[in-house]
């Protein structure tokens, strides 16, 4: 198992972001870990503080103590993260690690990290599902107080990447990456806004779909954020549909319309519709014409 995620994540690195069509829709940020304090004696501060929501998420600091940071990946929709490949930047000159640790199984970094520039690649044995998943931390410093930034980047020859449990990994670019200031400098949580969505009605057949009120273009009607289509809200009753030569089919009103029928009416049946035959009288265009001159 361990030889297999090992090759697994030389793999990640290897490809080129391109070929992307996973589950992973999200973002990586740096956060601070609120209320821990750093010490020797942990060697492992993954699941030390909970993650909040992104956008409650702190991204900066102003004193010169060695503060813990976590690196999160923020999904929307339902994901599937099996890896992650980023990379990080910061002036080495202003910024120190003191210490720093993954949240995954298995690693495989560069050769100088964590140095400024360099990149890991950290997978799960299992595939982690939630909306917020811890993947790194690091405990750092900012000596002299200036105003410097710790960057996330994308790795130096694989990009910034989630990969799903499928075999071979489905691949999904990083949507944003974040940053923490220090020294007054504001950093950046990426958040990303998920659309609220609900059910739009066809109004002509009663369709359905769900999709944001912008998408609910003309000749429909959005019943609201959040509703749904199962059951279907918008589904039109069946009834008669009367043919001219007296043949009845049970519709939908806009079926019965495009069949060229004549609709009886919602939940009647063709046993109690009375469908008549359209009489019909062959003549000329000249018989027509001495009939109504």
């Amino acid at each position: 198992m361990k030889k297999m995620l090992l090759a697994g994540l030389g793999a990640l690195i290897s490809v080129a972001p391109g070929a992307i069509a996973g589950p992973n829709n999200g973002i990586l940020a740096l956060i601070q870990a609120e209320g821990v304090v750093y010490t020797t004696d942990i060697d492992n501060y993954c699941g030390a503080s909970a993650i909040p929501p992104c956008e409650e998420a702190v991204s900066s600091y102003g004193g010169t103590d060695i503060v813990v940071l976590n690196t999160v990946a923020y999904f929307v929709g339902s994901p599937r993260l099996a890896g992650v490949i980023f990379g990080i930047e910061y002036p080495e000159t202003d910024f120190f690690l003191a210490d720093f640790g993954p949240c995954g199984d298995f690693e495989l970094f560069t050769s100088d990290w964590p140095a400024s520039g360099e990149g890991t690649a950290i997978t799960f044995g299992a595939a982690q599902t939630t909306l917020a998943t811890h993947l790194y931390w690091f405990a750092g410093y900012n000596y002299y107080g200036n105003a410097v930034s710790f960057d996330l980047t994308p790795h130096p020859t694989g990009g910034a990447v989630f990969a799903d449990d499928d075999v071979p990994s489905n691949l999904d670019e990083v949507v944003a990456l974040g940053s923490f200031g220090f020294g007054g400098l504001p950093g950046n949580v990426p958040c990303l806004v998920e659309d609220v969505v609900g059910a739009c009605c066809d109004d002509r057949c009663g369709g359905c779909v769900v999709v944001t009120e912008e998408e609910c273009g003309a000749g429909s009607s959005y019943l609201g954020d959040d509703t749904l289509c199962d059951p279907n809200p918008c589904a039109f009753e069946f009834g008669a549909c009367c043919f001219d030569d007296g043949q009845c089919a049970e519709l939908i009103p806009c079926e019965c319309e495009d069949a060229g029928g004549v609709f009886q009416g919602d939940g009647v049946l063709c046993e109690d519709a009375d469908c008549m035959v359209v009489p019909t009288i062959e003549a000329s265009w000249g018989q027509l014409k001495s009939v109504y001159r």
